[in-house]
């Protein structure tokens, strides 16, 4: 199929932007692209106000920070190696960074891990363990 003709360059993705301003621009919290954003995604449908909205967004960011000092610190570790529980007790790798591979044999992301691959990257941290949960039929029989 085509699913791979619709994807977004990763510099396009919200996370990208947000690590990009915390981790090389030094911007503020409160003065992100995305933190009015955040607020209002808190808000929405939730029945969340914008007093703990607000609180929700700068702990959201606090975490990214912590985990950016965490990568620079230690270097990017998989969730099983830092001890972190899988929220899904059947598949253990579903918390890690997963893929797909187009027929170019480009990456998608798929889930979870946008903001550690994206600290990783802009890091300059070259290889980095990922899960392959699909690759297009033309990447396969192309590189066989």
């Amino acid at each position: 199929g085509n699913w791979d003709k619709k994807i977004n360059e990763i510099k396009n993705k919200v996370q990208y932007r947000v690590i990009d301003e915390l981790l090389n621009k030094s911007i503020p919290i409160q003065l992100l692209t995305d933190y009015e954003f955040t607020i209002n995604k808190f808000m929405g449908g939730n029945g969340i106000d914008r007093e703990k909205a607000i609180e929700l967004t700068n702990k959201k960011y606090q975490n990214i920070l912590k985990l950016i000092e965490t990568i620079k610190q230690k270097g990017f570790k998989t969730q099983e190696k830092l001890g972190n529980s899988s929220h899904n007790k059947f598949n253990t790798w579903y918390d890690e960074i997963r893929i797909s591979i187009t027929r170019d044999g480009d990456y998608i992301l798929n889930g979870s891990g946008n903001h550690r691959l994206f600290i990783a990257q802009q890091l300059g941290i070259k290889r980095i363990p990922v899960v392959v949960i699909r690759k297009h039929y033309l990447y396969v029989v192309n590189n066989v």
